[in-house]
């Protein structure tokens, strides 16, 4: 024990101080120091004196306070509010005066300063009217004025504090690096009021300044006037300051949605009743947030949240590096303006809203691209578009750029009824749709697609080694008849016997087309079935000389009916096609390819020549069987066309 201690009680008043007192008791209680000083007066009845008190102090630990006044004889309602409360800090200086009983003093006046406060927060659910709920505070430094009709403070932290807001976030605990904040408030017709405050705060997670009023309500949380600026903030962490005001959907649509990036310069406008928050009403409030979004990653489809399972879902590409205008509006959400990618697509023109957050959300994105081709179609084809278009990408290739739009509707809860809407224009590209086609060189025109299919819109190239013209695409209907592939295109064209002898993928035509000249005209259609397609090609060949052996030779001028068609058939890693070749009355073949390598492959056929009205022979189960019925046939001739066998 060390000190001073002064006491001095009279009649009507008495007075306790000390002076640099510090001890420690036999129960382990300790009071390390500081001063105080308490005058109180009796209240004088007959005198119609109130009873009045002065208290003065410094350096005095709040915990030790605390702990000591439980020691003391005080009223069981006061030991029962010390013993809820857990404040520590120390208050550097103390002025209180009051007139009338010290717990329910008729006015009063009181001056502090106190550091490295701890103040435990009163959640709304546990405040009134009369004692309207605070946030907690750790590490503050506080300068406070009051009396019984209104006051004002002045807090600040530095690293290492936080404020506690249990009942309004969802993480309650907000770290504080640097906060300076100001309030006035008043006690004005039974009811509590601030017609100023200002609040400064930068941590991890962003940087911003704040002010404006606060109203009480009889019932509810009030009415709040606020606006101000987030300067930066961590986009991947804005959703934990979203209030619980808010539905849980919208803030756990931000939390899943918002990926990584920054905003910066976010306008913040809240003006309304709370208990109205988000204003849906645009009467009710305002309750808006507008700003920069920088190097954004935007998965519009979340791929994981609490509330929605996502295991049977599509997997959508996130938007990566978005950089444009952001704006969350009450309950609806846009970009605008904004450059990024779309996976790995650099898109322009960059538009996603969210009309609102209530009931069924549908979200929806746009934008627009001119990006290499390859890339297009490597994103195309690990995304849903590729399914909802019949695997029509699977095997596509190109060169060149291509000049994209795109448009999507997505409803989060059924994302099987997304829509889609968008364009493909082709620039001279050199397009190959499947490994067993020619090359489409020098394409041009536009492909129009939707979740229901696409269309072709002036499509021109060249095939074969000459032009071609494309209309066509996939309909809608193609699921009422599973007789017919889902996917159908139909072009007009010619084709040369030099662009012929380079098609590879069309064998035996390849090696037969080197003893052909000219050029001929042809229609076809091109259909899809199971990701493989689907030929049927008709020609006279009248323009093509043909120089091969009997019966196959043809002048130019001569026509020659030619019919190549070619159907699918088997599922999976069997699946088949059935390829059947006509040339007139001269020759007919039918193979059975497998599709399930690279290159088709065939398997097993049948061919006639020289009497196809008889029909083909019956196909055996592996090899080519042949019927052969001419006048005159020289097998040394065929055989001179086809390569020599290697030898082992």
């Amino acid at each position: 024990l060390s000190g001073r201690v002064l006491a001095q009680v009279l009649p009507q008043q008495f007075t306790l101080g000390f002076r640099d007192l510090s001890f420690v008791s036999a129960e382990g209680l300790h009071w390390p120091g500081g001063n105080l000083n308490l005058n109180y007066t009796h209240e004088q009845v007959q005198a119609r004196k109130p009873a009045q008190g002065r208290l003065q102090g410094d350096h005095i630990d709040l915990q030790a306070l605390r702990d000591l006044s439980l020691r003391l004889p005080l009223p069981d309602g006061l030991h029962r509010q010390l013993q809820a409360s857990d404040v520590t800090g120390q208050v550097d200086a103390l002025q209180l005066s009051w007139v009338g009983d010290w717990d329910r003093p008729q006015s009063y006046e009181a001056q502090a300063k106190l550091k490295n406060l701890n103040l435990p927060a009163l959640p709304s659910s546990e405040a009134s009217v009369n004692a309207p709920s605070w946030p907690g505070l750790q590490g503050a430094q506080v300068e406070l004025k009051m009396t019984q009709a209104g006051g004002q403070v002045q807090v600040d932290m530095g690293a290492g504090g936080a404020v506690l807001l249990p009942g309004i976030l969802d993480e309650p605990k907000v770290p504080v690096d640097s906060l300076h904040a100001q309030a006035r408030w008043q006690h004005k017709d039974g009811l509590w009021d601030v017609p100023q405050w200002s609040l400064q705060l930068s941590n991890a997670d962003l940087q911003g300044q704040w002010q404006g009023q606060w109203h009480a309500r009889p019932n509810g949380p009030g009415v709040l006037d606020l606006q101000g600026t987030i300067s930066q903030a961590q986009a991947a962490r804005v959703h934990r300051y979203l209030p619980l005001s808010l539905p849980e959907p919208v803030r756990h649509y931000v939390r899943d949605s918002v990926l990584k990036g920054e905003v910066q310069g976010v306008a913040v406008k809240i003006k309304g009743d709370l208990q109205q928050l988000p204003f849906a009403n645009p009467k009710d409030g305002e309750f808006r947030f507008a700003g920069k979004a920088k190097d954004i990653q935007y998965a519009y489809v979340p791929p994981s949240g609490s509330t929605r399972n996502t295991t049977q879902e599509p997997n959508w590409p996130a938007m990566n590096n978005v950089n444009g205008d952001i704006v969350f509006d009450r309950l609806s959400f846009k970009v605008n303006g904004a450059t990024g990618k779309w996976g790995a697509i650099p898109f322009t023109q960059i538009k996603a809203d969210i009309p609102s957050f209530n009931g069924k959300v549908m979200v929806n994105v746009q934008g627009e691209s001119k990006a290499a081709a390859n890339v297009v179609l490597s994103e195309l084809r690990q995304s849903p578009v590729n399914t909802m278009l019949g695997g029509v990408f699977a095997q596509a290739q190109s060169s060149g750029l291509l000049n994209a739009r795109l448009k999507l509707s997505l409803p989060l809860a059924e994302l099987d009824k997304t829509s889609v809407q968008g364009s493909v224009a082709l620039n001279n590209n050199d397009v190959r749709l499947q490994s067993s086609l020619p090359l489409f060189e020098k394409a041009q025109g536009t492909v129009q697609f939707s979740e229901s299919g696409f269309s072709l819109s002036g499509v021109q190239a060249r095939l074969l080694g000459g032009p071609l013209r494309l209309e066509g695409g996939m309909r809608t209907n193609a699921n009422a008849n599973a007789n017919e592939p889902a996917v159908q295109l139909r072009a007009q064209g010619e084709v040369s016997a030099e662009g012929l002898s380079k098609a590879r993928e069309l064998q035996p035509l390849d090696m037969l087309a080197k003893h052909m000249s000219g050029s001929t005209a042809y229609t076809a259609s091109l259909g899809w079935r199971q990701g493989q397609p689907e030929l049927f090609i008709q020609s006279q060949l009248e323009g093509l000389g043909m120089k091969l052996p009997a019966p196959l030779t043809k002048t130019a001028a001569t026509p020659m009916p030619l019919s190549i068609r070619s159907r699918v058939q088997g599922l999976g890693a069997n699946v088949q096609d059935r390829l059947h070749i006509e040339l007139g009355r001269v020759a007919a073949v039918q193979y059975v390819r497998d599709l399930s390598g690279p290159a088709p492959r065939v398997l097993r056929g049948s061919m006639s020549v020289g009497n196809t009205a008889g029909g083909l022979p019956p196909m055996p189960d592996t090899g080519v069987a042949a019927t052969v019925a001419i006048d005159q046939l020289s097998v040394d001739e065929w055989q001179a066309l086809w390569p020599a066998a290697p030898t082992t």
